[in-house]
This record gives structure tokens, C-alpha cells and sequence, in this order.
């Protein structure tokens, strides 16, 4: 081993033989992909992101450095923390003893096959995993197995395209054959054969990857390094998307005539892949399953991983409605029924809820649907959008389980605010005067306006009703509130002590406090306007600045006893809160709201994150 020192960074590698000004500072442009026969893989892909991205490298940790300086197997076996002896039982003792094969049905039907690594295996494929995940640095089209990556960022490279041809490699983990992978640790990473064999036998399983082995996805991702960056070439100069999500490979465009170029469409509406497609997979010891290869222009239902992307990613509207009538049975009969149902219209998962036949509890469940829609969430809010079918979904779960949620639908973030302080007069004596107004909840805190609240000198033990909307209610002491009257701004933390019916609203998760807003920006703001006991919603527009220069107009009215209530941009995140609007019975001005921008230094908002 050599340690090579590239721009003040020490990289650990095998002996190579270096070309003249190979990877030199003063040739940022030199095309890497040149020299990949003589370089490591491992090497090779931390240049390729230094030249890429001109942030320099990163350092190996000791883990990975201490994994390639392996040269024989009694170092390899000290690095994992096992005897010879051990290390010798777990590659070349019998696979069906290292092992457990399950059996998960496929959405599409018939069985996908797992072969999973018991015990101390797993726990030696791990350590393996992590080190040579650090000395390799993945391509940009590729979207599996990779940190900060996702199905949803790989779909997401695809939205609003002409055109979309998906690919999928048959086989995928075990074409990937025991050869190739002593080859890699090999001829790439610079391993003795000895170590290379045993490495070999502890990632393989029947002469092959297996799926379900923590090794397999990362050294899959290093084997098609080759493939992929072949694509890449290829899509630059046709003029196309490309990326790679495990085995599905996708191209997209916007143009017809790089359409064509990707296949040939014949008269019937079939297609033909471009023959270089086929000859770069087939070069890489991979074939295409015919069945799951889809051509799709943008006036069908374009497909994704499973996700559509004709303007945006979003999911499919039969899950909506499916997950919509789930709710329905779980909230006007019991979650047994809604189980029931549920593994009767999906049977894939009616292993994981039921046990010989008998239901799994409802904390079990609810957790099962929320992973559900937390997935959902992420394929939504990839590209920063929202989905009104997806908050609606979040507050049916909500009402039935109680949980905080991401996100709900806007008009239930608001909380109704009533005062009624005793006002004694010289014409009577049992005068009282009422506030109300409105409030919502972020973090711990909840947050409204000052002249929502009875004044300061009110009597301590002066309470605020808050309710949700509906029947329930619940007080917060008056005392309680932080006031910050140049601002109209009040908050008040919440304990365990208060009101479930307030500690169970919904809570605003998506600040966003360095908010520029833009004149004819259309915002959406929530409150209670009046002795409404249902919240409203109001869809304006921002049209400049208010007369104190701390708030903001928009062009629609805004009613007494909205004000305190939450404004959101069109991506549903907090902007501003309501400070003035008309009167009950008059329209005749329009709403204003402070930024909470001008907020952001202020506690709570200085908290947030923290």
C-alpha cells in the first residue's frame, strides 16, 4: 500500500501506475473516465467527485483504511474483531447454516426470495458494508443504496418529461456471480487472493450476491460503476436523463427526437430500445426483463418506481381512496375491522399483521400505516411541493390516534381563543368584556397575538378557553403568556399539565424563518373569524406593505377574531401570523400579517431546531 497525498488529503490506495499529471490541481477539466483501467474504483470515484464538484476529498476513516491495508487473514480477522478460526467457520462453512431463506410475496404477485445472514455473519457483512462505503463515492445518476439519496429523488430527476423509458435487470443480485466480486477486491481494491477469497465467501451466498445481505447493495453499486457511468456518456450525448435506482434503470427527455433515439416506436405502439442500450447492459453481464420495460409518453400515466411523475412526484389516486376508505371503517367501527379489510384488498402484508389469524395490536397497526404515510410524505415533498390528498390523509390519522403528524389540512392548525374578564361599570356592576382571537401551535409553544389576550393587570388567575374546533376544551392561564408588544406577538410553553384537547392539536412543523415574500405571492391564512366555531380559510394575495413597515397586505379581507392565526406559502410552510383585518360585519379592509421573519431572533423561534 501507498498513501498518496492529493490536495492536502492523504488517500490510502494499492500500487498503481500513475500517468503524467494525473489528477493535478492545474487540469480540473481532464476527463477521468480515460484512466479508469489503472486506477481503483474506490480511488477513482473519490477524483471523479473532487473534479466534479471542486470541493476536494474527503478522508477515509480509520475503519475503511484499516480494512485495505488487509494483506493477510489473520490481519483481516483482527480488524473484525473475530478469532482465525471463527473467520475461517463463517465463509466456508455451509451456506445453509449461515443463513435463512424467506419468502415475501411481490406486489405483482409470486414470491421474492431473501436470503438473509444470521448473527455474527450479519454483524461482520455490516462492518464490511460501512468500510467499503467509505471508499466508494457513488456517480450522480445513481439513487439507490447511497446516503442522502431515495426512490423519491431518483423520480424526482424525471418529472414534467416528454417521454420516459423504464428499465428493469433481470435478476439483479444474483447475476452479480462470486467472480466478479473476487475480481473486485482484487483487481480494484488491491486485495491479496487469500483475503480476497475469504472476503468473497463472507459477502456471497451459492456463488453469487445475495439480496438481503448488508454487503450486497453497496458492492452491486461498485460493480455497475462501469455501466453507469457508460450511461452517463451515452445520455450526454443524446441528449437524455439517465439514472439507476438498485436495478431499475430510467431515461426521460423533452424531446422528441431524443425520444427517438432512445427507441423506435412501431405503428402498433410498441418499441424497440436503441441496440447501444442493450449492448452496454449485456456488456456489463446483465439482461432486461421484457416484462417490467415501460415507454411511456407524457399523455399516459408516467411511472416511476411506482411513483408518478407527469407534473410532480406523487402517488398513485387508488392508494388515496384505498387508505381514505381505511380510515372511514377505522373511525365509525374499530380497528379490527380496518385490519381486516386492509389485509384483505393488500395480502402482502398480511403476514406482518396477523399471527395464525389473529390480528396484531392497534399500536402495531396505526405504526404500519404511519410508515405508510410517512413514505408517501417523502415522495411528495422531495421537490419542496405539498398534496391536499395527503394532509387530508394525515388528519383522518390524526383524529383517530391521537399521534402528532407532519402535516394536516390548513384550517385545523388554528385554535380558538376566548377570554371573559369581569369589567365592573357604574351602570353595572357585572359588566365583562371578551377576547377572542385565534392561536396555533409550534414546537411546544403556543403563539398568538397580544390583543388577543385580557391586558397584563388582569387578575391572576385569569384563564383563556382554547378549543379546536369542536367540543373540546381547554384553559391556559392568562399569566402564562410572554408579550412582546411591539410586535403583537404573545406565546405561551406548554407542560404536561395542560389540556389534552391543546396538547393534542396539531403542531406546525415547517417554519420557515428566513422567508422573503414576494409582491403577488398567493398565501393562505387560517383563523376564526367572529363567534365561528368552525376555523376558515383565507386564499389571497401579497400587495405590499403595511403602514407601520413591520406587517404585510394582502387583497383579501381578514375578519375580527382571525387575528393570531397562521399564513403559509403555497408550499404550506409558516410565513407570517394575522394581526388586523375588518370588523364582523364589514369587508371593507383587507387583511395584514407580520412575517415571521421579523420574528426569527425571538424567542420562540431563536429555539427552533435547537
Amino acid at each position: 500500500m501507498i498513501r498518496y497525498v492529493f490536495n492536502d488529503v492523504v488517500i490510502t490506495c494499492p500500487r498503481l501506475r500513475w500517468g503524467p499529471n494525473f489528477g493535478c490541481a492545474s487540469h480540473p477539466q481532464r476527463d477521468w473516465s480515460r484512466i479508469a483501467c489503472c486506477v481503483s474504483i474506490g480511488l477513482l470515484t473519490r477524483f471523479a467527485a473532487y473534479l466534479s464538484s471542486g470541493r476536494g476529498l474527503t478522508v477515509a476513516n480509520d475503519c475503511a483504511t484499516q480494512l485495505i491495508d488487509c494483506h493477510t487473514n489473520a490481519e483481516l480477522a483482527a480488524w473484525l474483531g473475530i478469532s482465525v478460526k471463527k473467520l475461517f467457520y463463517l465463509a466456508y462453512s455451509m451456506p445453509d447454516g449461515r443463513y435463512i431463506t424467506l419468502r415475501i410475496p411481490k406486489k405483482s404477485g409470486g414470491l421474492r426470495i431473501i436470503h438473509a445472514p444470521k448473527g455474527d455473519l450479519k454483524l461482520v457483512q455490516r462492518k464490511i458494508a460501512r468500510a467499503l462505503a467509505h471508499e466508494y463515492v457513488s456517480l450522480p445518476c445513481v439513487h439507490g443504496f447511497t446516503n442522502g439519496r431515495s426512490v423519491a429523488t431518483n423520480a424526482s430527476e424525471h418529472t414534467k418529461k416528454k417521454f420516459i423509458l423504464a428499465l428493469d435487470l433481470r435478476d439483479f443480485f444474483p447475476s452479480i456471480s462470486a467472480g466478479r466480486i473476487h475480481n473486485l477486491f482484487t483487481k480494484y481494491f488491491g486485495f491479496s487472493d487469500k483475503v480476497a477469497n475469504t472476503l468473497t465467501e463472507l459477502v456471497c451466498y451459492e456463488q453469487s450476491l445475495p439480496q438481503g445481505a448488508p454487503t450486497s447493495p453497496i458492492l452491486s453499486n461498485i460493480v455497475c460503476f462501469k455501466m453507469d457511468r457508460a450511461f452517463l456518456s451515452f445520455a450526454s450525448r443524446i441528449h437524455v436523463t439517465y439514472t439507476r435506482y438498485a436495478d431499475d434503470l430510467t431515461f426521460s427527455t423533452t424531446s422528441s427526437i431524443a425520444a427517438s433515439r432512445l427507441c423506435d416506436m412501431t405503428m402498433d405502439g410498441a418499441g424497440k430500445i436503441n441496440p447501444e442500450i442493450v449492448s452496454i447492459i449485456k456488456s456489463n453481464y446483465f439482461n432486461i426483463n421484457d416484462e417490467k420495460t415501460h415507454m411511456v409518453w407524457r399523455g399516459s400515466r408516467q411511472l416511476v418506481n411506482g411513483i408518478v411523475v407527469n407534473e410532480k412526484c406523487n402517488f398513485q389516486r387508488s392508494v388515496y381512496r384505498s387508505l381514505r376508505a381505511l380510515f372511514n371503517i377505522w373511525q365509525h367501527e374499530d380497528y379490527i375491522a380496518a385490519l381486516n379489510a386492509y389485509v384483505e384488498n393488500s395480502p402482502i402484508y398480511r403476514n406482518r399483521l396477523l399471527t395464525d389469524g389473529e390480528p396484531c395490536s392497534e399500536e402495531v397497526f396505526a405504526r404500519h400505516i404511519r410508515g405508510r404515510l410517512e413514505y408517501y410524505s417523502m415522495v411528495i415533498t422531495v421537490d419542496g411541493k405539498t398534496s391536499s390528498p395527503l394532509e387530508k390523509l394525515w388528519t383522518m390519522f390524526h383524529d383517530i390516534t391521537k399521534q402528532p403528524v407532519p402535516f394536516v389540512t390548513p384550517n385545523r392548525y388554528g385554535l380558538k381563543m376566548e377570554a371573559c374578564i369581569d369589567v365592573p361599570s357604574e351602570s353595572n356592576d357585572d359588566g365583562c368584556v371578551v377576547y377572542c382571537g385565534t392561536a396555533f401551535k409550534v414546537d411546544h409553544y403556543v403563539i398568538t397575538c397580544c390583543h388577543c389576550l385580557p391586558p397584563c393587570n388582569t387578575e391572576d388567575d385569569a384563564v383563556v378557553e382554547v378549543s379546536d374546533g369542536c367540543c373540546d376544551r381547554g384553559n391556559i392561564s392568562v399569566s402564562r403568556f410572554t408579550r412582546l408588544e411591539i410586535f403583537d406577538f404573545a406565546f405561551a410553553p406548554l407542560g404536561e399539565e395542560d389540556d389534552s384537547c391543546i396538547t393534542d392539536a396539531p403542531c406546525i412543523n415547517r417554519v420557515n424563518l428566513g422567508y422573503s415574500l414576494q409582491l403577488g405571492e398567493p398565501i393562505l391564512a387560517v383563523g376564526f373569524p367572529g363567534v365561528n366555531k368552525k376555523p376558515y380559510v383565507v386564499m389571497g394575495n401579497v400587495t405590499g406593505m403595511g403602514s407601520g413597515g413591520l406587517t404585510f397586505l394582502i387583497d383579501r379581507p381578514l375578519i375580527q377574531g382571525m387575528s393570531g392565526g397562521p399564513v403559509f406559502n403555497s408550499r404550506r410552510e409558516l410565513i407570517g401570523i394575522i394581526q388586523k383585518g375588518s370588523s364582523e360585519h364589514s369587508y371593507e379592509r383587507n387583511g395584514e400579517f407580520i412575517p415571521i421573519k421579523s420574528l426569527a431572533k425571538l424567542e420562540p423561534f431563536n429555539t427552533l431546531g435547537t
